[in-house]
Parts: structure tokens; C-alpha cells; sequence
């Protein structure tokens, strides 16, 4: 049996779909399961042992990949594509592919898009976040490993509790780790990890924010570390991160490729982001997170995107981050992760309000 899985989303997405896929894996055990993602994630799927290939698409004709995908797609067809996104362009490419059985999520919501998929999907499920199927919206959304593992259930898939989401990290990974942070931080089963997000600083997070929180851990938790990293596109803000560098118990990082940066990651006791893809790197190392969000669509938002497979903390970050705003937001993020690892040390020295912070 030959299985097509089309994800094409972005990190943390992707990530989410590991757990439907070792499931899929499980019911099919003699399959060839390919998936179809965005080249730019295709790391994630590194020595993954539920797929066994891995096709790039992107949707403009001009990629180099869409004519070689869509040949090789047609060459040897599929029996069974399965789209784990509500998007019509992935239904359409599950059509392309000539798959005889297409199964795929749609909202009725959309009545030109379910007219749409009567054509490029043989089996329509409504998505679980349809709001036209819940009556509070907020209370009832599922979180997206939910809805991919409803749309399993339809295939006759068992889905009972999924597992986190699965990123393999090499042993030469694990070695780079250990030499980057070096003999006083691996020593050390306290460290930090923040990430600095060029995301954030629409929301008003800034660098000046994470060098605040960072102080204020180092402070509060005894013999704790920080680990701070960040992305490409946060390369010229975290020059602003100098002061911290003098820091003997603070170590700042970044552009690592995903196995270097999971592996960094892994040592880490706690991790706090912004809600990026760094949170469900993070997750997939067993890793508790403390996970901001912007205020609006707060409830929405944390509930179907949130962290997954680990303890965590969704946190809402306030609309104007002033000097008493920030205080007591760094103060929530603190009481976050006094609640996620239990220090006793820390549990001493947390002040009791903001007004003492």
C-alpha cells in the first residue's frame, strides 16, 4: 500500500503531525508512507522512522520543485492520501496525485471551498475547530494533534492519547551541545533556556524584556543557568543581548541547524518563548515550556496551537508593556515556572504581588 501524508505548513505544524504519522505508521506497518512538506522543514523530519520519503512542493509553478514532484507523484500513484491541514491547496495536491482515496478536512463555513473539495476529496471531515459545530468557541476548540488524530479516526486508525510531537536529534548533535555549553553548565541540572523572537517585538516583547526576565532568573533560582538563542532573522536584534554576555551564568546562541539547536534545547530544564516553532522544538525534547501569547485570541490561539505532550504554561502578554506592565508580566512568567519545577528555593524568594516586584 502506497500512502501519500501532505503537511505542508511550517516547523512547529509539522512537528504536530508526528504523532499522526507514527500512528498511521503503527496501522500500516507495510506501507510506503511519503509526505509531502515545504522544503524549508524538511529537517524535522531527519531519521524519522515512520516515513519512508520525503517529497518537497511548493505551490508556484516557478519552484523547481513543483513539476518534479507532481511527475514524481503521478509515476507511481497512491491508494490513500491523507491531508492533515483544513487548506484547499493541500486538497488539491492530494487530486493531483491520483491517490483513490482522498481524505481531507473542509468548513462549512466556506461554501465555494466544500464545493471545491466535492472534486479533490473522495472523503470531507469537518474540521473539530469549525465554529459553526461549537457552541463556545473558546472552550471546546481542539488542539490540532486532536483534529489530525479525528481525521485518523475516520481511516479506522486508533487514536487514543497521542504521544509529543517526535524530532530525532543525532549523537553528534548531543556531542556539539555538551561541548558548546561546556563543563559548568552541563553540570548543571538548572538551566534556562529563553528565545529571543523578532516576532514578539510587534506585540511589544523585546530584547530588553528577555534581559529583564533573564536577571530575575538568574536571581531567583540558585545555581541556575541561562541559555539564550535565536534565529536567523533575530541576528541583528541580539547584538542588543550584549550586556548579558558578560554574565558568567548566562550563554547566548543561534542560526544552528534544528538538531544542533533540539539538542541544546534538550538540556534545558524549562524553556520560555514566545509562541514560535521554538516552543514545540523545545516539546519534542520532553522539555516543559512557558508559552506567550499575544492578548488577542488568547483562549482560541493557546487551545488549538499551544504546546503538546509536555507540562506547560500558556501565558498572555498585555497589550501595552510599560514599566509596571512588564514587571508584572516577567513576575506571571516567574510564578509559571515556580508552578512548573518545584523549587523550594525559589518558591522562598518569589514576591508575593507585583506591587513587590
Amino acid at each position: 500500500m502506497r500512502i501519500l501524508v501532505i503537511k505542508l505548513d511550517h516547523m512547529g505544524d509539522l512537528l504536530w503531525a508526528t504523532p499522526a504519522l507514527r500512528r498511521l505508521r503503527r496501522h500500516y506497518p507495510d506501507a510506503h508512507i511519503s509526505l509531502a512538506v515545504l522544503p524549508q522543514t524538511a529537517e524535522v523530519l531527519a531519521q524519522n522512522p515512520d516515513v519512508d520519503e520525503v517529497l518537497f512542493y511548493v505551490g508556484s509553478k516557478q519552484s523547481p520543485f513543483y513539476r518534479e514532484t507532481l511527475d514524481k507523484l503521478r509515476k507511481d500513484p497512491y491508494d490513500l492520501a491523507v491531508v492533515l491541514g483544513p487548506v484547499d491547496r493541500y486538497n488539491y495536491l492530494a487530486y493531483l496525485c491520483g491517490a483513490r482515496e482522498r481524505i481531507g478536512f473542509v468548513y462549512s463555513r466556506k461554501p465555494l471551498s466544500w464545493m471545491f473539495n466535492q472534486i479533490t476529496l473522495t472523503e470531507k471531515i469537518l474540521h473539530p475547530a469549525d465554529t459553526s459545530r461549537i457552541k463556545d468557541r473558546w472552550e471546546k476548540t481542539p488542539h490540532e494533534v486532536d483534529s489530525m488524530g479525528q481525521l485518523l479516526d475516520h481511516l479506522g486508525v486508533g487514536w487514543r492519547e497521542a504521544p509529543r510531537p517526535f524530532l530525532s536529534v543525532s549523537p553528534t548533535d548531543h556531542a556539539f551541545a555538551e561541548e558548546l555549553l561546556g563543563p559548568d553548565f552541563t553540570k548543571s541540572n538548572r538551566i534556562i533556556g529563553l528565545q529571543l523572537t523578532q516576532k514578539s517585538y510587534a506585540w511589544g516583547w523585546k530584547s530588553s524584556h528577555l534581559m529583564k526576565l533573564a536577571r530575575r532568573v538568574l536571581d531567583l533560582i540558585p545555581d541556575s543557568t541561562i541559555v539564550v538563542t535565536y534565529g536567523p532573522e533575530e541576528k541583528t536584534i541580539a547584538s542588543e543581548l550584549e550586556p548579558l554576555i558578560k554574565e558568567p551564568r548566562a550563554k547566548i546562541t543561534g542560526e544552528l541547524p534544528l538538531g544542533r539547536w533540539a539538542a541544546l534545547l534538550s538540556r534545558c530544564r524549562l524553556f520560555i518563548s514566545w509562541d514560535t516553532g521554538a516552543i514545540h522544538v523545545a516539546a519534542a525534547q520532553g522539555v516543559p515550556v512557558v508559552d506567550l501569547f499575544p492578548s488577542r485570541g488568547f483562549e482560541y490561539c493557546s487551545r488549538r496551537f499551544g504546546p503538546w505532550g509536555v507540562p506547560h504554561r500558556c501565558l498572555r502578554l498585555r497589550e501595552e508593556l510599560g514599566t509596571g506592565a512588564c514587571e508584572s508580566m516577567i513576575l506571571e512568567i516567574l510564578l509559571a515556572v515556580e508552578d512548573l519545577l518545584p523549587l523550594s528555593a525559589l518558591e522562598a524568594t518569589l514576591p508575593v504581588t507585583g506591587d513587590s516586584l
